[in-house]
């Protein structure tokens, strides 16, 4: 079970550009080191089932390295500007 403050900020990050925090970021930059590093127990608990989500639920193009989480994050501050 992912607990719902991931699934917020998953969503916050997908529709509307939010940085999610340190564990967030690692998972969804595929940085296994930092995301345990930065993750407490309910979010390692969770680990497994987060990447089956982000596998399942965002786009391709928007995780799996720390460039696309950038180049993300960097297109909603280039919509704002």
């Amino acid at each position: 079970m992912i607990p719902d403050r991931f699934i917020e900020s998953l969503r916050g990050y997908k529709e509307l550009g939010w940085e999610p925090g340190g564990f967030l970021t690692a998972v969804l930059s595929n940085d296994l080191r930092e995301a345990v590093a930065r993750g407490d127990a309910e979010a390692l608990a969770a680990l497994a089932a987060l990447v089956r989500y982000i596998h399942a639920e965002l786009p391709m193009g928007i995780w799996g390295s720390k460039d696309r989480v950038r180049e993300h994050l960097a297109s909603f501050w280039r919509k704002q500007g």
